[in-house]
């Protein structure tokens, strides 16, 4: 082990109460630190700090709300409490979580995958229902956020402003504005719980046969129906590319189809996200492909490929959409 690893390993200990047969720091920048924890008893763990972009209390209430996830028996990974009962420490000035480490083979991006991935965010819906909110405080709208851009469509709708930035023509700009004013959604009737935020092939592994999600930074309060169209805008505007994953300009809409079986299965959409949902894509494609891009992150640069993608963006904001196959009222 490093000497970083190993002072790491000696504050685990100490913090845990427990003994660590090793330390391997999987990533360690300014603003992140991944590590691989495996106890003497063989047990491996994944301890992560607080996202930049998440104030500390929202940190703290989204561990307790994970933590009451998991014993309502959804997949996601449990959080380690510390010696003093605590699901959080802070080590160096900065803010860590130990969580299990999630066993399996990563998704893929086939439909079958497509369709485990759609169940598992359904079920992950229906079983944060129950979440009692009192334990955690006022978390209804997270705040602090640097990055993170809520999932109400007149903000989603602002997203085009990292858009303009870029050196494109009038023309794509435009008419991409014209597409997202068009899309218009009622959010009056449109269910709401808590969320996993972040949906993606690249947050789901294989374990015992079913989709485990893991990496819930952006686990929030929000619409359900955000869930959806960002696991319908992930599986099915993007291919996976031998470094990034290229901006498609059609539908793929067999994986569009298997994800939106596996989440209907769970959840049951209502006649109003059923109505809403082409709207809702629309709006969340744009941040999905924002966020892809890195526009949205100021430290990062943007992908060479950016306006190539923008260009193809359009193309899909214009081609036929993906659609529920049934809802009820």
């Amino acid at each position: 082990m490093t000497r970083r690893a190993t002072e790491l390993r000696g504050a685990l200990e100490r913090a845990y109460g427990l003994r660590c047969d090793g330390v391997e720091i999987l990533e360690s920048t300014e603003h992140r630190l991944i590590a691989k924890v495996i106890d003497a008893s063989g047990r491996s763990f994944v301890l992560k700090n607080r996202p930049p972009w998440i104030i500390a209390p929202d940190f703290e209430a989204g561990l307790a709300l994970q933590d009451q996830a998991v014993k309502w028996g959804t997949r996601i990974p449990a959080v380690a409490r510390t010696a003093q009962g605590r699901l959080s420490w802070r080590w160096e000035g900065i803010d860590l979580a130990l969580h299990t480490w999630a066993e399996g083979v990563p998704l893929g991006w086939s439909e079958s995958d497509a369709l485990a991935l759609g169940a598992a965010v359904g079920a992950f819906c229906v079983s944060t229902a129950v979440l009692d909110t009192a334990q955690v405080g006022d978390w209804a709208f997270p705040s602090g956020r640097a990055r993170w851009l809520p999932d109400q469509p007149e903000d989603l709708r602002s997203v085009t402003r990292f858009i303009d930035e870029l050196d494109l023509p009038a023309a794509t700009v435009a008419a991409i504005d014209e597409v997202l004013a068009r899309a218009d959604v009622d959010t009056g009737n449109l269910p709401s719980g808590f969320i996993h935020g972040d949906v993606s092939p690249l947050n789901a592994v294989w374990n015992a046969g079913v989709a485990t999600l893991i990496d819930l930074d952006e686990m929030r309060w929000g619409y359900r129906l955000f869930d959806a169209a960002q696991g319908v805008a992930t599986v099915a505007a993007f291919d996976p590319g031998p470094a990034a994953r290229l901006v498609r300009t059609r539908w793929e809409l067999r994986r569009a189809h298997a994800f939106l079986t596996g989440w209907s299965r769970e959840v049951h959409p209502t006649t109003a996200e059923a109505g809403a949902f082409d709207a809702f894509l629309k709006l969340t494609l744009v941040r999905v492909v924002v966020g892809e891009l890195d526009l949205d992150d100021p430290a990062l640069p943007s992908r060479p490929d950016a306006a190539e993608s923008i260009a193809a963006l359009l193309s899909l904001l214009r081609a036929p959409a993906p659609k529920f196959a049934a809802a009820k009222k």
